[in-house]
Parts: C-alpha cells; structure tokens; sequence
C-alpha cells in the first residue's frame, strides 16, 4: 500500500529519493518542508559552530584574546617603523638541534634547550607549540632578567614512532624575530 508522502520506501516499486524522482518529492507539501526545515538547521549549524572557539566562546576574526601571553607581546618600533633593538629581548640558545640518537620505541627522551637573555629588557615566553603531540615543551612563565638563563625542556614519546624523526618546536617570545625554531631529531628503532 503507498502512503500519500513520498517517503524513501514508501512506494512498492522501490526507493524513492530526491535524486531518482525529484518531480514527485517536490509535489509533496511535507517534504518541500521538512526539506527546507532540515536546510535551515544545517546552514544554521554552520554559522553558530564556525563563530565559536573550543571553549564554546564567541570570537571575532582577527581578534585575539587580550589576556592571552602573546598578545601581551609586543614589538617596539623606532621611528623608520623598524624593529626597535634597544627595547627587545634577545634569546641566545647554546643549541637549537639536539640529536637523541638511537632510542626503542616507546622511550621518553627529554631534553633542556638551554638559553641566555642577550638583550636589554626582560625575556617573556609566551608559548611554545610542536609539530606533533608526541612532542611537549615546557617553558618558562617567569620573565628572564637581560644576562640570565632560561631552559625550554622537551620530551619526545616515541610510542608508535619507528624511523627517522624530526620534531619541531617553535617558541614565540618578546624578540625580533619573534619565533624560534628548536629541533629534537633521532632514529627510533623497533621494539626486540
């Protein structure tokens, strides 16, 4: 028996889909509506979920978080609108690759990138991201006095990681330029 809507399986000759017979579900008063209901919802959807960041709150584009670290960072300009070096920090590394050699799979290796503040003000790190979630870096929330040390330390899991790898991690700080790039890299080996 067929019923008066144009449901899929509705009709005894087979599926009936907005594809195989679109003459017959746009006649249909419930399926024109529910079609457009189910539009609204997904467009509806779309924009609410792309104006929201992971936390659920709103954002604007190009507007960042006023009390996030880096946009407490700035760069002072002279007056040819060049970076001012008088006024900036200076990250100085003993090192930016450390080479962990040849490790088994499912090692942790850590390793401190060690640095100097060279400059003339404070150092503030802001934020240190990696090239993958096997890698994790911490840095330092206090501010570097101008001649002190700092240590970034980074630890690579090389839980399923066989091969050659390289791991990037890219610290943002008060400098010029204002990102530097450190490198832990190694041959992973298999488990025996």
């Amino acid at each position: 028996m067929a019923v008066p809507c144009h449901w899929p399986m509705a009709e005894v000759e087979g599926y009936l889909s907005i594809r195989s017979r679109p003459e017959k579900f746009a006649k249909c008063y419930l399926c024109r509506m529910l079609f457009r209901i189910l539009s609204l919802l997904f467009l509806a959807t779309l924009v609410w979920g792309c104006a929201r960041n992971d936390d659920g709150k709103q954002e604007r584009a190009g507007q960042e978080d006023p009390t996030s670290p880096s946009s407490m960072i700035s760069i002072p300009l002279d007056e040819d609108g060049q970076p001012d070096a008088s006024k900036l920090a200076r990250m100085s590394f003993d090192t930016t690759v450390h080479s962990f050699g040849k490790i088994r799979e499912g090692e942790v290796v850590e390793y401190a990138f060690e640095f100097t503040n060279t400059g003339k003000v404070a150092l503030l790190v802001s934020d240190a991201n990696t090239s993958c979630g096997c890698t994790v870096a911490e840095v330092p929330r206090e501010p570097i006095a101008p001649g002190e040390k700092g240590r970034i330390v980074a630890r690579f899991d090389s839980k399923g990681r066989v091969g050659m790898q390289r791991k990037f991690i890219d610290v943002k700080a008060n400098t010029y330029p204002s990102s530097v790039q450190l490198i832990m890299q190694g041959d992973v080996l298999p488990k025996n």
